[in-house]
C-alpha cells in the first residue's frame, strides 16, 4: 500500500512539475529570442545610422576633392586628388547601395521601411547626378589645360545637387533613428508583456499546480499514516506467522502472535530474537539466509526446523523487502505445512507404488526404466530387462478365490524385490506381469538373478504348502545382444521371450 501511494505521488509531482517547467522554459526561451533579436536589431540600426551619417561626410569630401583637383597646379597634386576622389566615390557609392539594397560586407540588411525607401527615391536623382559628375572628374586627363572649365562645370553640378542630397540624407538618418527608437519601444513593451505573462504563469502554477500538490501531499501523508496503522493491525491479526526482520544483523524487530507460537516450538525465550537462532547449522540454511538478504522477494521456500522435542516440522517461507518507519525491513511470512507435507508423502507413495504388492506401479516403473536405459546408453554399459509372468494365476483365482490369487501375486513380488540389489528396479506392469530392470547388468548376471528368484520361490513353496504350484515364466533381453533405440523396444523383446518360455513350460507340463 505504501509503495502504491508513493508511486502515485511521484507520478503526480512528475507530471505537474514537467508542465510547470515547460511553461517557464517556453517563456524564458521567448524572452531570450526577443533579447537576441533586440541586440541584433540595435546593432543593425546603429550601423545604418552611422553609415547614413557618413554619406553626408563623404559627399562633402567628394566636393572638397573636386575643388582640390580644380586648383591643382602640378601633375602630382592632380593625381593625388583624383585618387582621393576615386576612393570617396567608391565608398560613397557602396554605402548608398548597401543602405538601399543591403550588403553583407557592410553588415546591412534590406529591411528598410516603406517610408525610408520613399525617401531614398526622393534623392536618387541628386545621388546619380553627383555620382556621374564625380566619376567624370576622375576620368579627365591630368595634362589637358582646357579641362579647367570642364572641372568647374562639374563642380557646379555637384554643388547644385549636394544640398538637396545632404538634406535628404539627414532626413533618412533621422528616420532611421526614429524607427530604431520605435522598434526598441515595441520590444520593451513586448518584454514587459512577457514578464507579466511569466508572473501570471507562476501565479497560475502556484494556484493550480503547487497548491493542489501540497494538498495532495498532505492527503497522501495522512493516508500513509492510516495505511501504516492498518498494516500493523493486519500484521497483528493475520492468521499467518509474520515477522519484521532488520537486515542489519537479522534481528527480529516485530512478530505477531502466530509467529510467536511457532517460535516457542523451537526456542523457549523469544526476547531479543535473531533469525539465525531459528535455523539449524546446515549449509542450505545459510544459503537461505543469504537469499533473504540479497533477494527482494522469496516465495514458497520450504525450511525444516526442529522443535524443543527434537522433532522435525516443515514451514513454508515467503519474504518481501519493505520500508517500515523509514527503514529497510524484511517482511517474513511463515506457514506450518508439516501435515500437508505428510499428506503429500502419502499421496506420492500411492501415486508411485502399487497398493497390493508394495512395488512400483507401471507409470513410475516405466519412467525409471527409460532413465536407466538412457544412462547406460550414454555410459556405453549393459542394461537388462526381465519380463516375468505368473503361471496359472487365472486358475488360482477361479479355483481358490481372488484372496489366494492376491497372495500369489504379493508373494512373487516380495521374492523378486528381496532377490535384487538396491540399484535395480521392480514394478508391476499388469495383473500377473512384473518387470525387473537391472542396471549395468549383462546376460550372465541376469540369468543368475532369475535363478536366485526361482530358488527363493521354491523355498517359500516348501515352507508354505499350497494346493497350487507357484511358478513363473520369464524372458530376458540385454542391450549388448539387441539393437534397440529405447527401453520399450527392449521390453517388448523380453515380453516375446517370456511368452515363448511360457509356451514351452505348458508343453512340458502337459506331456
Amino acid at each position: 500500500m505504501r509503495k502504491l501511494i508513493k508511486n502515485k505521488l511521484v507520478q503526480m509531482f512528475k507530471h505537474r512539475y514537467i508542465a510547470a517547467l515547460i511553461i517557464i522554459a517556453t517563456l524564458v526561451i521567448i524572452s531570450q529570442i526577443i533579447m537576441q533579436f533586440t541586440i541584433i536589431q540595435g546593432e543593425n540600426n546603429s550601423r545604418k545610422i552611422n553609415i547614413a551619417g557618413r554619406q553626408s561626410m563623404l559627399s562633402q569630401s567628394i566636393n572638397k576633392a573636386a575643388f582640390g583637383l580644380y586648383f591643382s597646379e602640378t601633375e602630382r597634386d592632380k593625381y593625388r586628388y583624383k585618387i582621393e576622389l576615386s576612393q570617396d566615390i567608391d565608398l560613397w557609392e557602396n554605402s548608398y547601395i548597401g543602405l538601399l539594397n543591403g550588403s553583407e560586407e557592410l553588415g546591412l540588411d534590406v529591411n528598410n521601411s516603406t517610408k525610408i525607401k520613399s525617401m531614398f527615391d526622393d534623392i536618387d536623382e541628386e545621388y546619380n547626378t553627383i555620382l556621374k559628375s564625380a566619376k567624370l572628374l576622375v576620368g579627365l586627363p591630368n595634362s589637358n589645360e582646357n579641362d579647367k572649365e570642364k572641372i568647374r562645370e562639374e563642380i557646379k553640378i555637384i554643388q547644385d545637387n549636394e544640398q538637396t542630397f545632404l538634406k535628404g540624407m539627414d532626413a533618412i538618418v533621422f528616420q532611421y533613428d526614429s524607427e530604431s527608437k520605435e522598434n526598441l519601444k515595441t520590444i520593451q513593451i513586448t518584454e514587459v508583456i512577457i514578464l507579466i505573462v511569466t508572473l501570471g504563469a507562476l501565479i497560475i502554477e502556484a494556484i493550480f499546480i503547487f497548491r493542489p500538490a501540497q494538498k495532495q501531499l498532505e492527503k497522501s501523508l495522512k493516508e500513509l499514516s492510516i495505511s501504516k496503522e492498518n498494516l500493523e493491525k493486519l500484521f497483528d491479526s493475520s492468521p499467518y506467522a509474520m515477522m519484521l526482520i532488520n537486515p542489519d544483523g537479522l534481528n527480529v524487530e516485530k512478530l505477531n502472535t502466530v509467529a510467536e507460537s511457532i517460535i516457542k516450538e523451537t526456542i523457549n525465550d523469544t526476547k531479543e530474537l535473531n533469525l539465525r537462532d531459528l535455523f539449524q547449522k546446515k549449509e542450505e540454511d545459510q544459503k537461505l539466509l543469504d537469499m533473504l538478504l540479497v533477494k527482494d522477494k522469496l516465495k514458497n521456500i520450504e525450511m525444516v526446523l526442529k522443535d524443543i522435542h527434537d522433532l522435525n516440522f516443515v514451514l513454508k517461507l515467503d519474504s518481501n523487502k519493505i520500508q517500515y518507519d523509514g527503514k529497510s525491513m524484511i517482511l517474513l511470512g511463515l506457514s506450518d505445512i508439516t501435515r500437508l507435507k505428510e499428506a503429500e508423502e502419502v499421496l506420492k507413495k500411492y501415486a508411485t507404488v502399487d497398493e497390493m504388492t508394495g512395488i512400483l506401479n507401471k507409470r513410475s516403473g516405466m519412467l525409471i526404466m527409460e532413465n536407466v536405459f538412457e544412462r547406460n546408453k550414454y555410459n556405453n554399459t549393459n542394461f537388462s530387462i526381465i519380463f516375468i509372468d505368473l503361471n496359472d494365476l487365472k486358475s488360482v483365482n477361479d479355483n481358490y478365490g481372488h484372496q489366494e490369487g492376491d497372495y500369489f501375486i504379493k508373494t512373487i513380488a516380495n521374492i523378486i524385490k528381496n532377490s535384487v540389489g538396491s540399484s535395480d528396479t521392480v514394478f508391476r506392469y499388469g495383473g500377473d506381469e512384473i518387470v525387473l530392470v537391472l542396471d549395468n547388468c549383462d546376460l550372465k548376471i541376469s540369468e543368475l538373478v532369475i535363478k536366485r528368484i526361482n530358488k527363493n520361490l521354491k523355498l517359500i513353496s516348501e515352507k508354505v504348502v499350497k494346493p497350487y504350484a507357484m511358478t513363473l515364466s520369464y524372458g530376458i533381453a540385454v542391450t549388448q545382444k539387441e539393437n534397440v533405440q529405447s527401453s520399450t523396444e527392449l521390453m517388448e523383446i523380453a515380453d516375446k521371450r517370456m511368452y515363448e518360455y511360457k509356451r514351452l513350460f505348458k508343453e512340458n507340463r502337459d506331456k
